[in-house]
């Protein structure tokens, strides 16, 4: 059937098969009226709910389709179509055809949709009817002679089923016969099968067996038919003598025809198919032979082809030897015999090449384990292929006083020729066994490889650089413990943060947060095991205001950077102040409107959020002398002293006052006028061990600042600087002394105003002690404006400020205090202890 008949067959098929298959469903779904329907699985979104006006039946999906009865052959030929009219479309699914079929009327058959016909059923009518045609009257093949268009075989078959067809008859010994076509009726017909090859070996008695199968399937009934085949008198003989192969053959490496071939010259008597053969067939795994046909006598040249795969390594002067047989009938052993030479594999490596560098596979990292991951990839350059049963690399684990034995083995390594990567292959060596590379290995280095005749790259092979393995570690944020009270100006080197931590691999680490209020913490170490440990973490620094700081802590861990948070409570410090004498003249534990309790209760000058941080300022007042005043100070945790007029102390007192300033640290200032006390005088010098020289009544109004204290912290402080200005005497109590320069523990703050070096105000170097000539300097209003007395002023909101007073000066008396005051407050939170 040509392609038109075919394409025509096709078109009509698929028409009246999709004509037959609606018409069907339609009769199905449609019970005597017209009705469309259609089939939906919603696989497609807003689509029409009604058929398509052109269809009775519309199926709608995306991921299904539409399945017909699936019959057999057999199954679909017992179908009974009585009304060739209606079951004109009838369609089924072929199983044994893979194909869809449709029952055609008009052909009164089933059709394919496949565009042809379906195989036809065929039987051979008579197994003893088959016979040869070669166009003469001999009825036998030629050994070494091609089968020619004449050489036909004949047989008469039964076509059951019209239909394709396809009949072969084959052979072992070199030929066939086939045909195919197209029966397009049933009924008996002759038909010859051409013939191909060349028969190769004479069959003269028997004969060679023939097979037949038909449309695919083999035929089991015929199965004794012979052909017959003269033999062809071939003679030869071999001309040359022994042969040595001018190739070299490699272990391993399969025989080509390509490359390993032999030239044989051969004198030919008689014409005909020749083979040659090596005898025994094989011989260190590889065989020669050669087939053909010699057309005309005389001397030729033939090919002899090598196969198979050497095994065996033989030495120079033993080359692997084969002899021969023939088909000629002159004789099957030829005079000659052939010598191949089998090299042994070689190779050598190939160093310090950066085309074909050495690879390393893996991770390497201190305490983890070397395994199968870890291979090396080595090049090597192959010198004669073949099969390596072992190679082996061998090295140290290197590191500081750590020198241990590694090896790397590849197996059965097969090496082959490769010309376009230059004969280099890459061979992978794997660790001859699991390996910890323990902690401080720093490097493997590799120091030979076997076999030796591969030739180590020596120094020029690169070593393997072992990773560190740096501490892993997590914080248990849910354990944070800060430690201690946290007081502003206050030493904090004794508390802590505490954190718990879980180590999973030990090391040094580094723990640390942020720096808040210029204060961090932090901590160093080495975590000697895996497992639960507690660090704490040192401050450094003192706060310079007090509120809640969250800090957030940071770790070195190479398992993650666990962050962290936690509060710290910065509290400015309570200071307990004591007045000893009249409260209007120092502080007053009730407060009222004089400058002493005004300035110091003033939340702009003294609070948490004020010129000077404290959380509060509590002031005393008691009339105990010795060690009742000792008790109440130790009792009352007192800070500072006011000692003003109205209070002496007695020698009991002194030696409390002594303890207070050098043991307690706190802070003693001392107010003391007109008369100095005797008390005053003999304390200062034993608390400085030195004299302070005579003291005078003799005073002026208006004191000035020593040039010299410009700089100390009472002088300039956080109240004003009061370089340059006067200090004035409530009215004409003032006291001097005229020896303190000469005293190497205290510092002159402020002189009488005669030039004569009188000192009114001075401070001790080291310790919190400071003695002023008046015993009513601080006292003072808001209102007060008398030029004589009450030289302090103040602000309604208690900042200190001048007062206009004698004789057109302006001193600085509540400035003095304020700054007193806050020296006095910063001496004692860096100096006294919180008990």
């Amino acid at each position: 059937m040509n392609n038109t008949i075919l394409n025509k067959v096709w078109n009509c098929s698929a028409v009246l098969w999709f004509v037959a298959m609606f018409f069907s469903i339609a009769t199905a779904l449609g019970q005597g009226g017209i009705n469309t329907t259609k089939i939906k699985d919603g696989s497609v979104p807003n689509s029409e709910v009604t058929a398509s006006k052109t269809a009775v039946l519309e199926l709608e999906s995306v991921n299904k389709g539409f399945l017909l009865p699936r019959l057999t052959n057999s199954q679909r030929n017992a179908i009974s179509i009585a009304d060739k009219e209606r079951g004109n479309g009838l369609t089924i699914y072929n199983i044994d055809t893979d194909c869809v079929n449709y029952w055609s009327k008009k052909s009164s058959r089933w059709l394919s949709l496949c565009g042809t016909l379906p195989p036809a059923t065929v039987d051979i009518v008579d197994c003893t009817n088959i016979y040869l045609e070669t166009g003469s009257n001999v009825k036998k093949l030629k050994q070494g002679e091609y089968l020619k268009d004449t050489d036909l075989l004949y047989m008469t078959v039964t076509v059951k089923e019209a239909g394709t067809y396809n009949i072969s008859a084959r052979t072992d010994n070199g030929y066939s016969f086939s045909r195919s076509g197209t029966f397009n009726t049933t009924g008996v017909f002759t038909i010859s099968l051409e013939g191909i090859g060349t028969p190769l070996a004479a069959n003269e008695t028997i004969g060679d067996l023939v097979k037949f199968t038909i449309n695919g399937t083999e035929n089991t009934v015929c199965n004794s038919f012979r052909i017959l085949v003269e033999s062809s008198a071939l003679d030869f003989t071999i001309v040359s003598q022994d042969i040595e192969a001018s190739w070299k053959a490699y272990i391993g490496v399969p025989l080509t025809a390509a490359k390993n071939t032999i030239k044989v010259k051969v004198n030919v008597t008689n014409k005909g198919y020749w083979q040659i053969a090596s005898e025994p067939s094989v011989v260190n795994g590889m065989s020669f032979s050669g087939s053909g046909v010699f057309n005309s006598a005389g001397e030729h040249e033939i090919e002899l082809i090598g196969q198979g795969t050497p095994k065996a390594h033989t030495p120079s002067n033993q080359p692997t030897q084969f002899s021969f047989k023939t088909n000629s009938t002159t004789g099957d052993n030829p005079t000659f015999k052939l010598k191949v030479h089998v090299l042994p594999v070689d190779f050598e490596m190939v160093c310090d090449n950066a085309a074909y560098p050495v690879e390393f596979r893996g991770e390497y990292k201190q305490d983890t384990e070397i395994n199968r991951n870890n291979a090396i990839l080595l090049p090597i350059k192959v010198k004669a292929p073949g099969v390596v049963p072992e190679m082996t690399l061998n090295g140290k684990l290197i590191g500081n006083g750590i020198n241990v034995d590694i090896k790397y083995v590849a197996k059965d390594v097969t090496l082959t020729f490769n010309s376009a990567r230059n004969d280099i292959q890459y061979v992978a060596f794997y660790p001859e066994k699991t390996q910890i590379i323990q902690k401080g290995v720093t490097s493997i280095k590799f120091t030979g490889i076997t076999p030796a005749s591969a030739k180590w790259c020596g120094d020029v092979f690169p070593e393997i650089k072992v990773v560190e393995q740096l501490v892993r570690y997590s914080v248990q944020c849910s354990s944070i413990v800060v430690n201690g009270n946290y007081l502003v100006n206050t030493d904090i080197s004794q508390n802590s943060i505490s954190l718990k931590i879980n180590v999973d691999y030990p090391g040094a680490y580094s723990i640390s947060t942020n720096t808040l209020n210029e204060v961090s913490f932090s901590a160093s170490g080495t975590f000697d095991r895996a497992g639960q440990h507690v660090v704490e973490l040192k401050p450094s620094g003192n706060y310079k205001q007090g509120g809640r700081l969250t800090y957030m802590i940071s770790t070195d861990s190479q398992s993650g950077n666990t962050v962290c948070s936690t509060t710290v409570n910065v509290v400015n410090r309570d200071i307990v102040v004591l007045t000893l004498g009249h409260v209007n003249y120092g502080a007053s534990p009730s407060g009222n409107t004089y400058a002493g309790s005004a300035i110091l209760n003033s939340v702009k000058n003294f609070s948490p959020n004020g010129i000077v941080n404290v959380n509060s300022i509590r002031v005393l007042t008691t009339g105990y002398q010795g060690e009742h005043l000792r008790n109440y100070i130790i009792n009352n945790k007192v800070d500072i002293i006011l000692n003003v007029i109205g209070y002496n102390a007695n020698q009991a007192t002194l030696s409390v006052f002594d303890w207070f300033v050098k043991t307690e640290k706190g802070v003693l200032i001392i107010n003391d006028e007109n008369t100095v006390h005797t008390s005053s005088k003999q304390f200062i010098e034993s608390l400085t061990g030195q004299s302070v020289g005579s003291a005078s009544g003799k005073f002026t109004m208006i004191n000035p600042v020593l040039n010299s204290a410009k700089d100390e912290s009472i002088i300039k402080g956080p109240f004003g600087d009061l370089e340059g200005k006067y200090i004035g005497n409530d009215a004409t109590n003032g006291w001097y002394f005229d020896g303190v320069s000469n005293n190497s523990q205290l510092t002159p703050l402020i002189a009488r105003n005669d030039g004569s070096g009188a000192i009114w105000g001075l401070k001790h170097k080291s310790l919190g002690f400071a003695f002023f000539g008046d015993g009513g300097w601080i006292v003072g209003t808001m209102t007060n404006t008398n030029t004589s007395i009450w030289p302090s002023k103040y602000t309604a909101d208690g900042t200190p400020i001048a007062k206009p007073y004698d004789r057109g000066s302006q001193v600085y008396n509540s400035v003095l205090y304020a700054n007193l005051m806050a020296w006095a407050i910063e001496y004692v939170k860096v100096n006294k202890p919180i008990k």
